[in-house]
C-alpha cells in the first residue's frame, strides 16, 4: 500500500491506494477521521488490516492545532470546549 499526503483548500489528508492501484479504475473509498489530539497518520495503518487491496482511504487532518500537554500538540475538529457551529472553519 502507499500513502500520499496532499493539501486542500482547506484540510491536508492522507489517501492510502491499495496494493496493484490502476488510476482510473474505480474504488470504494473509506473516510477515517481521528480523534482529539491525533492526526491523519493515526488511522492510515490500520488499511491494511481491513483490505489491502479493495479500498482507497483518505484520512484528512482535522483544522484546529489544540494543546494536548507542556510541549505536545496535536488536532480536534474544533476547539475545546466549543461545537462544530461556533467555529470559523466551518462557516466557510
Amino acid at each position: 500500500m502507499k500513502a500520499v499526503e496532499s493539501q486542500s483548500s482547506t484540510l491536508a489528508y492522507l489517501t492510502v491506494f491499495p496494493d496493484n492501484y490502476e488510476a482510473g479504475q474505480p474504488y470504494p473509498m473509506i473516510v477515517c477521521l481521528h480523534g482529539r489530539g491525533a492526526d491523519m497518520r493515526d488511522l492510515a495503518g490500520l488499511a491494511p488490516t481491513i483490505d489491502q487491496r479493495g479500498y482507497l482511504y483518505v484520512c484528512p487532518n482535522a483544522p484546529v492545532t489544540i494543546s494536548i500537554g507542556p510541549g505536545y500538540t496535536g488536532q480536534a475538529w474544533y476547539e475545546p470546549g466549543g461545537t462544530p457551529s461556533q467555529q470559523r472553519w466551518s462557516k466557510r
